[in-house]
């Protein structure tokens, strides 16, 4: 997405199927813009291991 706008309506029509009017859009992105705090560390997930098998073919 080149900005948050355009974010936040291919977000509302694909997992909403809704069209936001610009107001809405504005209101959304204006909510986002005050969250503050320290993004929180993301770490993947690990996998058991499987036995005798291997991902690459």
């Amino acid at each position: 997405m080149q900005n948050l706008d355009e974010a936040v309506r291919v977000m509302a029509k694909t997992q909403l199927n809704r069209d936001l009017r610009r107001n809405e859009v504005r209101a959304i992105v204006e909510f986002l813009n005050q969250l503050t705090g320290e993004f929180p560390e993301q770490t993947m997930p690990r996998l058991p291991p499987t036995v005798n098998t291997t991902l690459i073919e």
